[in-house]
């Protein structure tokens, strides 16, 4: 379809509650215009709807196409998102989800929803206000920019550089 996608990541850490994030999405996310696509560790159980898909494999090619994503903040998902310059909105959870979802909203490029105030209406709220306010889309973009060419090639040169002084 056409409209927009919103990825929902859950975290991948080892003993985090993730459980219910992909359907508490769907759930807030129900009859307001979005597709909602998820890649996970393990196939999803239940049913979804039809403007919603969740299959195992790789982030990368979902963040690839996403409008915006639902995501626990974690180091790894967070910088995937940026320097394709995806939107976010951040539930952090634990570790270093807490500070990663600070910066990524002192940045403009996320909304935070605590823990302990997540429901189907406050990620709707949330989703829709990224989706609708360009100026995430904008932020995240930017550090997109800033983070052109420090890939692998950049960080090999500065590794070498170092080695060599």
């Amino acid at each position: 379809g056409t409209a927009p996608l919103v990825a929902v990541s859950g975290s991948t850490a080892t003993g985090v509650a993730r459980a219910g994030l992909l359907d508490t999405c769907v759930d807030g996310l129900d009859g307001v215009g979005v597709r909602v696509g998820c890649v996970q560790l393990a196939p999803h159980e239940g049913e979804l709807p039809p403007w919603a898909a969740a299959s195992v494999g790789r982030q990368l090619d979902l963040l690839d196409v996403a409008d915006v994503l639902v995501c626990n903040a974690g180091h790894g998902v967070l910088a995937k998102a940026l320097v394709r310059g995806v939107p976010m909105v951040c539930i952090p959870l634990a570790g270093d989800q807490k500070e990663n979802a600070a910066r990524a909203a002192r940045a403009g490029a996320a909304v935070v929803i605590p823990p302990a105030k997540v429901t189907p209406h406050a990620v709707r709220d949330a989703v829709l206000r990224v989706l609708t306010d360009p100026t995430f889309a904008a932020a995240a973009r930017r550090v997109a920019d800033s983070a052109a060419g420090m890939g692998g090639p950049f960080a090999a040169e500065v590794t070498e550089r170092a080695l060599r002084a």
